[in-house]
């Protein structure tokens, strides 16, 4: 549950209201498929394009998710913003909405923010670890993932319905025909992968519900947790995890934006 008061809730809504909430119960759809949270998808109790329930709808999610989650959620939707045009008081309120969604990015739930963890030893199973307490989202960002281990606590955890996303690079490792069989080709709308073509996407790091990150030199293979020399670090700092959590976004906007450009190339 994000650390946002109801009051704050409250002046959020005094500003989006006039506006009846800048988007349809559709565009707001649209917004939680791009989070992976369909369960706040158009409820069929809400039918009617009412300003009450899209209040509800945004008071649910800012009451569930966690703090940096809906920080990234709510500066999106003060953007819609953009398409109107504000008065110098319209403008105040903004920035104070928009004051209320970053500071939540600077608050630590559930205590102080802990320093940065590194380690050395036993990192598969620290990371199965973390991934087994995982309540609601994991983004993994992998050069290789071959780790059935780890793969098979991910597919878990996807079966029990948290929202899950993998960006991977394409590769025979990775795509080898086990691994389509036991694990990706029972999860194909969330992962999603670098072209090879584009080079070598080496990036390794692992967030787990927008509170913690694993970053470091560790592969999800079992070399990487059985033989080699690695290091992988636990981070909980809200602005660390934040700036992860941006450039998993942006890879993925990238490799959207090249399928569309490779669809129209062979499509002409």
């Amino acid at each position: 549950m994000a650390d946002i008061s109801l009051q704050e809730i409250h002046k959020l809504a005094d500003f989006m209201r006039p506006r009846n909430w800048f988007l349809s119960h559709g565009d707001l759809n649209i917004m939680f498929e791009q989070y992976q949270l369909e369960k706040y998808e158009l409820d069929p109790a809400l039918v009617k394009e009412s300003v009450g329930s899209k209040y509800v709808r945004i008071t649910k999610f800012c009451t569930t998710w966690p703090n940096l989650v809906v920080s990234k959620f709510l500066l999106e939707l003060l953007d819609c913003s953009k398409q109107y045009e504000l008065s110098e008081e319209e403008i105040a309120k903004l920035e104070h909405c928009k004051q209320i969604a970053r500071s939540l990015r600077h608050k630590s739930q559930g205590g102080e923010v802990t320093l940065a963890s590194p380690y050395f030893e036993n990192i598969r199973e620290q990371i199965l670890t973390d991934l087994g307490n995982a309540k609601q989202v994991i983004w993994i960002c992998m050069y290789l993932f071959t780790d059935y281990k780890i793969a098979t606590k991910v597919l878990e955890k996807y079966q029990e319905g948290l929202s899950v996303e993998l960006i991977l690079q394409e590769d025979e490792k990775n795509r080898r025909e086990e691994l389509q069989t036991r694990f990706w080709n029972k999860i194909p709308s969330i992962l999603w992968w670098y072209p090879k073509t584009k080079g070598i996407h080496h990036q390794k790091f692992c967030i787990i519900d927008g509170k913690r990150v694993w970053h470091g030199s560790f592969n999800f293979t079992f070399s990487a947790a059985t033989k080699n020399k690695e290091n992988f670090t636990s981070d909980d700092n809200p602005e660390i995890v934040g700036q992860f959590a941006d450039e998993f976004k942006k890879i993925k906007l990238y490799i959207q934006e090249e399928r569309r450009v490779r669809g129209q190339i062979e499509n002409d």
